[in-house]
């Protein structure tokens, strides 16, 4: 399940350690969880894509359910705003087609 367990020290950046862990192990970014007690952190690894949790006493079981939790959220998410951007670039490309193919057959009757 766990592809990396990685602890970097605390004066670097967190979205260089992300880097880092992304570039050693292929895993994208929207695949990781993280979770920091220092809220700056939380939002710039956030944006990265990266599902976060803000923990104030460590991370423990309730902690960790969230995280879960709040990574299954953001995979229903993404997966249902690919099955859109399918439907939605499957409807645009069959009527750029239709579109196409009226066009040619309008211009072989003028000849």
């Amino acid at each position: 399940m766990f592809v990396a367990q990685e602890i970097f020290s605390s004066w670097t950046h967190k979205t260089d350690h992300f880097q880092k862990i992304h570039s050693r192990t292929g895993v994208p970014f929207s695949s990781m969880l993280f979770f920091d007690d220092e809220n700056r952190n939380i939002q710039a690894v956030s944006k990265m894509g990266v599902t976060s949790v803000l923990v104030s006493n460590g991370v423990n079981v309730g902690a960790l359910r969230q995280g879960l939790a709040k990574y299954s959220e953001n995979v229903n998410t993404s997966e249902k705003n690919k099955q859109k951007w399918r439907t939605k670039f499957s409807k645009n490309s069959n009527s750029s087609e239709k579109s196409s193919k009226s066009s040619e057959k309008n211009e072989n009757e003028e000849k």
